[in-house]
């Protein structure tokens, strides 16, 4: 203990504690202060590794020297305290190296240090093009032309590239370059700008390390405007190459494939997917009329087939399930695949049609056959992972979302099914942080809020749910999907008056909306309206079983529906059949009033069970990586 009492002795103790203790103090001011002056990366890592060398240097004059009335003084030795001076050194420089290498690893390799790993990943974020044309109704032109140069580079392999949702809310914006880039998680970012005169174009567009603010390419293009097909296979293979990243033949051949030679119809093709991205009923109807005009002027535009088979696509789930809608989907994505059968699209809108109908096999087939044609597809990602959670596969539909929160950080949809399989895990706090972070990018958006309410209703919150519900529709007031939200909270919190108020707002309600209806109208004795609902719902769902379509959302369907006509057989019957087709959401059904009446049912008990028990093997997989 003779070595102990030595180093009480001399302070070397204190002084290495009083010496970590102000080394923290630095890191922690450095890393406030640093960025906030944009002081280079180098200059963190310069500073850290002088407070390492500085430890061993700092133990030793401890050791050697001591602090006495008289002042600092050469504390006696003898020789065998010489050597142990020595070894004191070497111990303190070894273990000032090992703490130093453990930081490095776990510091410099995660937030502070992204360039480097960013710029193994060759990423990449196309900011919209300014639009300077004197025609502002040319602004879809230039959205256009910086979505389709996305598609473009997301067709190579070797690149990261942000999808068109996260970078489009940068439009106008006056923030640093290294700024987006780290919100984006990229290293490059490509800026530009287009103007139309007449039958003529001009485009400017320049490769920035975010980072570095080096200039990697720049290049203006004066061209005809038929030449702008060739613009964008240039700027793509331009790019790659100055990323150092190489393009395969079938790539090539992807990117050098031009949709269409007709300017015309390509504008046309432009005003069709601007509607697109309203995401509403009537958007959709509008941009499947440009597709057409279109496919008029050019019958061999494959892309703009795959694209109006998307937006049936939406309107079959947005306008009713209508059978008619869905075949119209998938007959222009056949005739989309007749021309090229290389369209990711494509693919993408036959997944999305099927998942709607439930056929959760074929949509995940279709979604894998998009993502091997465009890796970068983030829509495909996200869809194929929503049907690997809807399967109960709740691991693989994690990993799926956080690619596609890579490629789309900004994008609500994928936040929320993020927060959903997070939340079929119980991991509730990890969910609810997940919305935060996607309020903090969105505050405006309609599909956090709505999780949010629905998030505390099941949770019984009551205070954060009418906060939510009431913020939402302030914020929105007059979007008609506020009422949905509104049933919801009624509906969980006994209100059935209020709640079929809500219902009877909403513009074309879907099944969803409708069994919640049918419960609040149960509620209210309101006979004629109720066996209306259970008559539509029962056979509609009962017949998509039946052809195998409808999937574990028409035998969740029944099985709320039977609790509620109070066939409790028939009720567990289908939530047997549902936990066997993948639904693991127990939380849902031990929240959803219908089942009041069952809930102490040994049987309704031992499935919840059982969702929890499957639930516990995901969680299992993920935290061993199975």
């Amino acid at each position: 203990m003779s070595i102990i009492n030595d180093l009480k002795e001399r302070k070397v103790i204190r002084t290495a504690i009083s010496y970590a203790v102000v080394a923290f103090v630095i890191m922690q001011i450095m890393e406030i202060v640093f960025p906030a002056f944009d002081f280079p990366q180098w200059t963190q890592q310069f500073v850290i590794i002088l407070l390492f060398l500085g430890f061993p240097i700092a133990i030793v004059i401890s050791w050697i020297f001591d602090k006495n009335p008289d002042g600092i003084s050469k504390t006696s030795s003898n020789p065998k305290q010489k050597s142990l001076t020595w070894k004191i050194a070497l111990a303190s420089s070894v273990f000032a190296l090992i703490l130093y290498f453990s930081f490095d690893k776990l510091f410099f390799n995660n937030e502070t240090n992204v360039t480097n790993t960013q710029k193994r990943e060759n990423s990449i974020a196309v900011l919209p093009f300014n639009n300077f044309s004197k025609e502002q109704n040319d602004q879809f032109f230039s959205d256009g032309l910086t979505e389709d140069i996305i598609t473009q580079l997301s067709k190579i392999n070797g690149l990261k590239v942000i999808s068109r949702t996260s970078v489009m809310e940068y439009k106008e914006t006056s923030k640093k370059l290294m700024d987006i880039a780290k919100e984006l998680n990229v290293v490059n970012i490509l800026e530009g700008s287009v103007r139309v005169v007449g039958d003529k174009i001009r485009i400017n567009a320049q490769l920035i390390d975010a980072f570095t603010d080096d200039h990697i390419w720049a290049e203006t293009y004066d061209r005809p405007a038929e030449d702008i097909f060739a613009v964008q296979t240039d700027v793509a293979k331009k790019i790659a190459l100055v990323l150092e990243t190489e393009i395969s033949p079938e790539e090539e051949k992807l990117i050098t494939t031009k949709a269409t030679l007709n300017v015309e119809a390509y504008n046309l093709f432009l005003k069709g997917k601007s509607e697109y991205y309203n995401y509403d009923v009537e958007s959709m109807k509008r941009s499947i009329e440009n597709y057409k005009k279109a496919i008029k002027i050019d019958p061999s535009y494959a892309l703009a087939y795959a694209e109006m088979g998307n937006s049936y696509g939406q309107l079959y789930f947005r306008d009713g399930f209508d059978q008619n809608i869905k075949d119209l989907a998938l007959s222009y994505v056949d005739k989309a695949l007749s021309f090229d059968e290389n369209i990711d699209v494509a693919y993408k809108a036959k997944a999305l049609t099927l998942s709607w109908s439930g056929e959760i096999l074929e949509a995940i087939k279709n979604n894998q056959i998009a993502i091997s044609i465009n890796p970068n597809n983030m829509e495909a990602l996200t869809n194929l992972a929503s049907s690997y959670g809807d399967m109960g596969d709740i691991k693989a539909a994690l990993e799926g979302i956080n690619k596609a929160l890579e490629l789309s950080p900004s994008n609500t949809v994928v936040r929320f099914y993020h927060y959903q399989n997070l939340y079929r895990l119980g991991k509730d706090d990890e969910a609810l942080e997940s919305l935060r972070i996607g309020l903090e990018k969105a505050p405006n958006s309609f599909q956090i809020m709505n999780a949010l309410i629905m998030h505390y209703s099941f949770k019984k919150d009551q205070k954060n749910a009418l906060l939510n519900l009431n913020t939402l529709k302030t914020i929105r007031k007059g979007d008609n999907r506020t009422n949905r939200p509104e049933l919801f909270y009624n509906y969980i919190f006994g209100n059935a008056q209020v709640g079929i108020d809500a219902y009877e707002r909403i513009n074309k309600p879907n099944h969803q909306s409708k069994i919640l209806a049918l419960y609040l109208y149960k509620e209210l004795g309101n006979k004629n309206k109720s066996d209306e609902l259970i008559k539509e719902l029962e056979n509609f769902h009962l017949n998509q079983y039946n052809e195998k379509k409808g999937g574990n959302f028409s035998t969740t369907i029944l099985s709320r529906l039977y609790a509620i006509k109070g066939d409790t057989d028939s009720s567990l019957d289908w939530m047997r059949k549902s936990i066997d087709m993948g639904v693991r959401n127990y939380k849902s059904f031990q929240a959803y009033p219908e089942f009041n009446k069952i809930r102490r049912d040994s049987r309704f008990l031992e499935l919840l069970d059982r969702m929890e028990d499957l639930v516990q093997i995901e969680r299992m997989k993920i935290q061993n990586n199975i």
